[in-house]
């Protein structure tokens, strides 16, 4: 899943300087590393903390899917339906998404905070749709609504 992705998109082309639709150039490789700066930023929107603060708290654990990131993975990968236009204009890359996971484990207010082509976030909301109950997340042994941020990749064989 942690593939490069296309920064607009688009297809790739040769050129190392592209203009966006706005006109204006900019370097492929500082678009690049834009990218994996908001990859790096796209992590849980919650932190594991193991440390007990002043309180005696026993820490925050953020909700996961059912079995853990691998099974996450696996959902993701088996129910991801590539859309056609995307498959035939060759686009990849990442679509970030944004949800609450409630008390009860159910996905609610799915949000694209960073697309890639509109038929690609359509199923990106799609696959959060469908997900099953998730753990929710915890604090001080108390099970609380939390939100949760991550990327659904798409990247073609």
């Amino acid at each position: 899943m942690a593939q490069e992705s296309k920064p607009t998109g688009k297809k790739s082309t040769p050129a190392q300087v592209k203009t966006g639709s706005d006109g204006e150039k900019y370097d492929k490789e500082k678009a690049a590393a834009a990218m994996a700066k908001a990859k790096a930023a796209a992590q849980p929107a919650a932190t594991t903390n193991t440390t007990p603060d002043k309180k005696g708290a026993k820490g925050f654990h953020p909700p996961q899917f059912p079995g853990g990131q691998a099974k996450l993975d696996e959902f993701l990968k088996t129910n991801l339906k590539y859309p056609a236009k995307a498959a035939k204009e060759r686009i990849e890359g990442d679509v970030f998404v944004k949800f609450t996971v409630r008390k009860d484990g159910t996905v609610m207010i799915p949000k694209v905070i960073s697309g890639l082509e509109p038929e690609c976030d359509k199923e990106a909301l799609r696959l959060l749709s469908i997900m099953p109950k998730w753990e929710p997340g915890q604090k001080d042994d108390e099970i609380i609504e939390a939100q949760y941020t991550m990327y659904v990749h798409f990247v073609l064989d």
